[in-house]
C-alpha cells in the first residue's frame, strides 16, 4: 500500500487516510476507503457517497465529514 510522506518529516510516520461511512444508529460499517497521506480530503468523500447512494438505493442521505 502507498502512504504519504509523514509531516513531521519522519520516515517511521508514514500517512494513511481512512474514509468511512457507517448507519446509524446501530453504527455499522457500509463502506470504507483506506488512502494514501499525501492525497487531499476533499475529493475522496465522492467516490466513497456514490458507493453508499448505490448500496442504500435511495437519495436524501446525511454525510458528515469529520
Amino acid at each position: 500500500m502507498q502512504r504519504g510522506h509523514s509531516k513531521d518529516h519522519r520516515p517511521d510516520l508514514a500517512q494513511l487516510k481512512l474514509t468511512a461511512a457507517a448507519a446509524q444508529p446501530s453504527g455499522q460499517l457500509v463502506a470504507c476507503d483506506v488512502l494514501p497521506g499525501q492525497v487531499a480530503d476533499d475529493p475522496q468523500y465522492l467516490p466513497l457517497i456514490d458507493r453508499v447512494r448505490r448500496a442504500a438505493g435511495q437519495t436524501g442521505l446525511l454525510y458528515v465529514g469529520n
